[in-house]
């Protein structure tokens, strides 16, 4: 299986200090996605995301969180990148978000490195994102699922890919959709081996109730035993779920057709 720096997807979270008075910080932010998609070709992915509280969430968000998915051309391109974001976001704005409780000189950072799956049979990484869809989506999910030790997880995510690529074909109301692997040592905090980290993104309630019999009838009747169960109901597959609300962001759109 061939994986290219351009399949590493990073989800990354901060959090502001205070639940009110962020105005002055969220504009730059707009300001700062404006700048980077003009100057940065080399970032693919920028998606900036505040929680959606007006739906459950398992575990529960809070109203400050930031929710980030990013994704570069070279370790070259992430580190243009991580520089302007020091000097347009970090430094200037150090004091506004939560800080590392060992170390309050900086802000709290956590960060799950995943790569896109690409199928044993080769070809293009898993997932899709259609054009525009992170804007007109009324849905977004970030799910987290995991792989019971004992299970071939590389045949539950070749399968995986099998039925994204029926999503993309036979979903339009599905706008996004990929998942991901977690990089050994380069999430913090560590991921366990049997993680699978989902996005997903609809149209509308509607597209998002259709996708969902889609799954339970085509992939997961089948491969329900595959993932770790609830503890308080054995027969239902664990899951990690936050809902989301796009606040600015970017892709190029070649690097995800």
């Amino acid at each position: 299986m061939t994986t290219e720096y351009i399949d590493t997807i990073q989800f990354t979270k901060w959090w502001l200090k205070n639940p009110q008075g962020n105005e002055q910080v969220m504009a730059a932010f707009r300001e700062f996605v404006k700048q980077i998609n003009e100057t940065e070709p080399g970032t693919f992915t920028y998606l900036m995301y505040t929680p959606n509280l007006q739906v459950a969430n398992q575990p529960s968000q809070v109203p400050t969180e930031l929710f980030f998915i990013e994704s570069y051309a070279s370790p070259a391109a992430f580190s243009t990148h991580i520089d302007a974001f020091v000097k347009a976001i970090s430094d200037p704005y150090k004091n506004s978000f939560y800080p590392y409780a060992m170390n309050t000189a900086e802000p709290l950072v956590l960060t799950d490195c995943c790569a896109r799956f690409r199928p044993t049979s080769g070809g293009a990484p898993c997932g899709f994102i259609r054009p525009d869809g992170f804007k007109h989506a009324q849905v977004t999910q970030n799910a987290r699922w995991w792989v019971k030790p004992e299970k071939n997880k590389h045949e539950l995510l070749n399968a995986l890919y099998e039925f994204s690529l029926w999503v993309k074909k036979n979903e339009p109301g599905t706008l996004m959709y990929f998942f991901t692997n977690p990089e050994q040592g380069k999430t913090a905090p560590p991921a366990p081996d049997g993680e699978i980290n989902f996005i997903a993104a609809y149209q509308n309630e509607q597209a998002q109730t259709e996708h969902y019999a889609n799954w339970n009838a085509r992939f997961l009747s089948k491969y329900k035993d595959y993932f770790v169960a609830s503890c308080n109901a054995p027969s239902v597959p664990f899951i990690e779920e936050q809902n989301l609300r796009f606040f600015d962001g970017f892709i190029r759109q070649k690097n995800w057709d």
